[in-house]
């Protein structure tokens, strides 16, 4: 296979394509939610799972009817943030041959992968939009 010479890089998801997150996402949510009161029917994983990826502006929305700029939401948004890093960031895997796809674009393109991620900067996968990945 040759690479075409135009190829200066590729850009790769990260969140819920290269690292298996989201099912980690979701149970934030869900934790975060229950906590400030918020359980029952509506907030199942069941029910956030198929939402992620769509944003947390959104889904605070759709399951809670809350918007994500009042105090409420805010406050919803940071705890879920922490829980995600502190209890199911760590144990987050990539997904079955991820590495080999990372090696192989780097291989084919002589380029340096640069996996990268839709979330805010504070988000821990957000760094990835700051500096290259390493294979």
């Amino acid at each position: 296979m040759t690479a075409p010479a135009v190829t200066k890089g590729v850009l790769l998801d990260i969140d819920g394509t290269l690292l298996d997150s989201n099912d980690a996402h979701a149970m934030s949510w869900v934790d975060a939610l229950e906590e400030h009161g918020l359980h029952g029917l509506a907030v199942t994983f069941e029910r956030v799972r198929p939402l992620i990826g769509m944003g947390g502006d959104k889904l605070l929305a759709k399951i809670a009817k809350i918007d994500h700029e009042s105090k409420e939401g805010e406050a919803i948004s940071k705890r879920r943030r922490a829980i995600f890093e502190t209890r199911y960031l760590p144990r987050l895997v990539p997904f079955e041959g991820a590495r080999a796809l990372l090696e192989r674009v780097a291989q084919v393109y002589a380029a340096r992968p640069w996996p990268s991620t839709s979330s805010s900067p504070e988000h821990p996968a957000g760094s990835a939009k700051r500096s290259p990945a390493s294979t």
